[in-house]
């Protein structure tokens, strides 16, 4: 009897504690699920919160940790009769498990890197990390404060430093034991990425260091990739793109050079890119490389490229001709065209003596007959022949003969040309709808009208001149 009442009482506790985890595990999956990120690149839990965390407005994962934040609208009296709400947050941090591990309460909490994770508090509760109201510190990742909240300014830990700015405005970083380097030595300071930080010296110049505080311009780089955080938003995991003596390379981890100083130039600028690799220039060649692991996509052997939006090859000169490769450098469309006028995400407007129209598949949607073409507009562009407008279709169709002296985009079916002193509204048939004299008209007609006027007064005046000689 004893026995079976004990099989039962584990049985019970099994099934309990299957629920729970299996509770607990539902709650992992419904997460994983529900993943978003915020501005800041945070995951944020908006729609499947953990069931201990339900009462919580936002919750945040962060290295096996959530963040926890609730705001709070504090009504308060001003003058009589006027009530506001002043704004405040309270975050805190809990395990996977549910299990509360911040004893303080903190008004903002930011997301773990290199073990800590900044926190502040306020007075004026509605201030967050990234402004200089309140103050700021470190916590660990068991919920103790190993850095004290001491700072008006911290930023997170990057390579063994974070960034800070003590209560009178001195620019310094500080190690995990909170540990002063380069105290009060730069008048502004950022975070370290890839061996290198940049820094503003006192007298406003701008330099990069090293973990050493070595100045390396000009000593051993003359120029170095900006990545400030404030200036744009950067990939990371990138190498830094930075040159000596008009030579380019990219340097990687602890300061490294992954890429000689080989190159004529690696080029910046981001709007350049082909599928995030950067362009680069040897000997006067062109090609592409990835900024990631340094490796050369396209060989430098062209003399130009042009991006076709949101596709997957690219416009390359070689030699005198365009044609279009992948990034495997694998040729789709042939080397014929004497220049691209313009690329768009499905065709391009291209030149082979005269100016036509292909897609972005290599098929002929207008034959190059043209001296000129404007890009499509509800299907259809304007062909230009002879100082002639005219008209066609995405599908190649010849839509109006070029005709007219000036012509507008079709819009809802109608269009807008001119030919000679004449405006008219036309249909996709080139029925005309409307019709007035257009500024050439205007002018004449006023032009006419006016000397038609002119000689009518001078007339009328001569006559009546005569009258009064003839009655004296």
């Amino acid at each position: 009897m004893k026995k079976s009442k004990i099989i039962r009482l584990m049985a019970s506790l099994l099934l309990i504690l299957n629920g729970y985890l299996s509770s607990f595990g539902q709650d992992q999956v419904n997460l994983s699920k529900s993943i978003e990120k915020d501005d800041d690149g945070r995951i944020v839990y908006a729609h499947a919160k953990p069931t201990w965390a339900k009462s919580y407005d936002e919750v945040f994962y962060s290295d096996g940790l959530f963040i926890c934040k609730n705001y709070i609208n504090t009504p308060v009296l001003k003058g009589v009769d006027t009530i506001y709400y002043e704004k405040h947050t309270e975050a805190c941090v809990y395990t996977s498990r549910g299990k509360l591990i911040t004893k303080d309460e903190y008004n903002d909490i930011g997301d773990f890197k290199e073990g800590l994770a900044r926190v502040m508090k306020s007075k004026k509760r509605w201030a967050d990390l990234n402004c200089f109201i309140g103050l700021k510190g470190f916590i660990d990742k068991k919920g103790k404060l190993v850095i004290p909240v001491m700072y008006s300014y911290v930023a997170d830990f990057s390579e063994g430093l974070a960034a800070v700015y003590d209560t009178v405005g001195r620019q310094y970083y500080i190690d995990q034991q909170n540990n002063k380097h380069f105290y009060n030595r730069f008048r502004a300071i950022d975070d370290f990425y890839n061996g290198v930080a940049a820094v503003k010296l006192h007298n406003q110049k701008r330099n990069y260091i090293d973990h050493t505080g070595k100045l390396l311009i000009p000593e051993r780089f003359d120029f170095i990739e900006s990545r400030e955080k404030l200036n744009y938003r950067i990939e990371k995991d990138t190498l830094l793109i930075v040159s000596k003596n008009k030579k380019y390379g990219l340097l990687g981890e602890k300061g490294r050079l992954v890429v000689p100083l080989t190159y004529d130039l690696i080029d910046t600028t981001r709007a350049k890119r082909f599928q995030g690799y950067s362009p680069v220039i040897d000997q006067g060649k062109k090609g592409f490389i990835n900024t990631y692991n340094g490796e050369i996509i396209i060989a430098p052997a062209y003399e130009d490229f042009k991006k076709a939006s949101h596709s997957d090859f690219v416009w390359a000169k070689k030699g005198e001709k365009w044609g279009a490769i992948t990034r495997s450098n694998d040729p789709v469309i042939p080397f014929i065209y004497s220049g691209i006028r313009e690329s768009f995400s499905d065709y391009a407007i291209v030149e082979k003596e005269k100016a036509g129209i292909i897609g972005n598949d290599g098929r002929t949607i207008i034959p190059c007959v043209y001296d000129n073409l404007s890009p499509f507009y509800e299907d259809i562009a304007l062909a230009i022949q002879d100082g002639k407008v005219g008209y066609v279709t995405k599908k190649g169709q010849v839509l109006i003969q070029p005709q007219y002296d000036k012509g507008s985009y079709f819009m809802n079916g109608e269009a807008i040309v001119e030919k000679g002193l004449f405006r008219y509204t036309i249909n996709q048939r080139n029925e005309q709808l409307k019709t007035e004299f257009n500024k050439k008209g205007i002018i004449l007609v006023t032009s006419v009208l006016g000397f038609l006027l002119v000689v009518s007064l001078g007339v009328f005046f001569k006559r009546r001149n005569n009258q009064m000689l003839v009655q004296a």
